[in-house]
């Protein structure tokens, strides 16, 4: 529930028309004596130390008190109080059904009387339940309805989404009753959630729509499970603070909550973009009572779960793939298809700032545009690309949400590689580095978060090149490999000075498809022995010569001479790389765990 301010309509005439196929598949009708806990929980609090005032200003406490929260004559009962001289000099509730009754797609409706008075702020929102994309506004918020005191007649429903605060964004749109407040009486305030739209309405008339291109060249988020939330706020920026006016207790009576879903409206919820062979990814769909479920997948094989609404596919190599489901049941037949990437076998393009934007900028220290190539040439012949100017406060970085690193392992244990092509004016020899996070764990410039750390260094300036990253340390092992969303870059120039770096084709590599300007890798025999160990490779030959250790993208490690027939250590730390025996006669990946 955040700040919105946009344009009020009158009700329209246009009604829902979610009947046919629909089934009721959740409800809390508020019928038992007390709040039922398999759906609801409290959220206790007033947002602090993280987000003070839930980050609007707003002065109420969030309690578990039947002060706060109760059920009467069928109803849930939201109190808003006013306590002069406690310690929380306001208190309210704020119950959500996280981690109990989660959605995707669907109409979710709730029958509510609101509450009146200057600084009254009621609210029934969603917000997702995984956040896969990484903390607010970056998975997506969908608010069913608001309401500011101040303006007692008008209900408000918007989407919030983008970047990082304060670069999020919002659209949406507003109703206002023709006579009377909606404090008055109890109103039904719904949304039908669908693949692409999503649809606001008040008593059965629809007053907004928002689909996928109201929300510019962001992606859309809301193809998830969410979570149900009901509250009542007290102050804030937007609604203002209470004032002589405003008598207490205040309350939001909810009459009932209800989620109907149909098969014709629903989604499939999984992965739109998986690296080359991916295995084991997860697609599901809302559960149908007595529906049957018949999966398939282009160029892909449903492992597990055939004929249950979850199930488990793996990809063969391609590009645009998709997954199908035929849902049937109560003489209700549809086919249900999520499209999905496949990255290639050697190079998955995460970003090439054109047609392939699953690398999205969340958050940055300096500027950032999207254009035309400069100076196209052999290396960069494309279209568009990034421009990002760093900062100047000794802080610089890029940050963007990243979909389809599925297991940062990859890129540690060197069977992978992050790569990109790079323009900038920066001197040679500047050193770049990419942070893999969870967006959800961290906040720069802090550590918290970062999964691991990879590095680049230029080798020309005012020119393209392809710039690839080599593994440089795991930085905090409570990050899950397979809990990656983001990804940092950051430059390290010691001056404060705004270079500018065009970016363009944010991609992986199989290490095995990199030409390192020695041969390319193969299963080469060779005089030259090679064992991992414990710190790094023993080597041994028949002769005497030269070992070389490059790093996979082939920067020189070591350069060792050796003697006939005597075993020499060459220490390295875990990684990928390339041992070559005489200046290329021979070359030879290994892997050190």
């Amino acid at each position: 529930m955040k700040k919105w301010i946009g344009s009020v309509l009158f009700l329209g005439l246009m009604t829902s028309g979610y009947a046919q196929c629909e089934q009721l598949v959740w409800s809390d009708e508020f019928d038992s004596p007390s709040i039922d806990l398999d759906n609801w929980s409290f959220e206790i609090g007033d947002g602090c130390p993280g987000l003070c005032g839930w980050g609007n200003a707003e002065l109420q406490y969030y309690t578990d008190s039947q002060e706060n929260a109760f059920i009467e004559d069928g109803k849930l009962i939201i109190q808003g109080q006013y306590n002069p001289g406690d310690q929380f000099e306001y208190t309210s509730a704020r119950l959500i059904t996280e981690g109990k009754q989660t959605f995707a797609s669907g109409r979710i409706e709730a029958r509510i009387k609101m509450p009146q008075g200057q600084g009254m702020w009621p609210a029934f929102w969603m917000l997702p339940e995984e956040r896969k994309y990484g903390n607010w506004p970056l998975s997506g918020e969908i608010d069913i309805t608001e309401m500011v005191g101040f303006d007692p007649a008008t209900t408000h429903g918007t989407v919030h989404y983008g970047p990082m605060w304060p670069n999020n964004q919002f659209t949406g749109e507003s109703a206002s009753l023709s006579f009377g407040i909606l404090a008055d009486d109890f109103h039904t305030y719904a949304v039908e959630w669908s693949d692409e739209e999503i649809r606001w309405f008040i008593d059965g008339s629809l007053f907004s729509v928002r689909t996928i291109s109201n929300l510019g060249d962001f992606p859309w988020r809301y193809d998830q499970e969410y979570f149900i939330i009901l509250n009542l706020a007290i102050g804030g920026y937007w609604p203002g603070y209470p004032d002589n006016s405003t008598s207490f207790p205040q309350r939001m009576e909810v009459d009932y909550v209800r989620v109907y879903q149909k098969a014709d409206d629903t989604f499939i919820v999984g992965p739109d973009f998986v690296a080359a062979e991916a295995q084991g990814i997860e697609y599901t769909v809302p559960t149908f009572e007595g529906a049957s479920y018949n999966w398939t997948a282009t160029n892909g094989e449903v492992t597990s779960g055939q004929g249950s609404e979850a199930v488990t596919v793996d990809w063969q190599e391609g590009e645009s793939q998709e997954v199908t489901v035929a849902i049937s049941y109560d003489g209700c037949t549809q086919n249900v298809t999520r499209d999905v990437q496949v990255g290639g076998v050697c190079q998955t393009v995460f970003a090439n700032f054109e047609d392939v934007r699953e690398a999205q900028w969340t958050w940055f220290n300096g500027s950032y545009s999207e254009l035309g190539v400069p100076f196209p040439d052999e290396v960069n012949s494309s279209f568009s690309c990034a421009k990002y100017t760093r900062g100047t406060d000794g802080q610089s970085a890029l940050r963007m949400g990243i979909d389809g690193i599925s297991n940062s392992l990859d890129f540690e244990s060197g069977d992978k590689v992050l790569a990109m092509k790079v323009l900038t004016n920066a001197p040679v020899g500047t050193v770049l580095k990419i942070y893999l996070e969870n967006h959800r764990m961290t906040g720069f410039p802090s550590l918290n978060g970062r999964r691991s750390s990879f590095t680049a260094q230029t080798s020309a300036t005012q020119e393209w090149e392809t710039l690839y990253f080599t593994f440089e340390q795991v930085i905090d092992m409570n990050v899950s490999e397979l809990e990656v969303n983001h990804l940092t870059l950051q430059s390290t120039v010691a001056e404060n000075i705004a270079y500018v770096f065009y970016l363009d084709d944010i991609s992986s590599f199989e290490s095995d498809c990199i030409t390192i300007g020695l041969e390319e890798v193969g299963n080469k025999t060779s005089a030259l022995n090679v064992v991992p160990n414990a710190n790094g490779i023993g080597v041994m030959a028949n002769e005497t010569g030269t070992v070389s250790v490059f790093g996979i993208t082939g920067q020189l490690i070591a350069n060792q001479q050796i003697n006939a027939f005597e075993q020499e250590e060459i220490q390295l730390p875990s990684g990928a790389y390339i041992v070559s025996w005489n200046n290329g006669v021979s070359n030879q990946k290994v892997i050190i765990q």
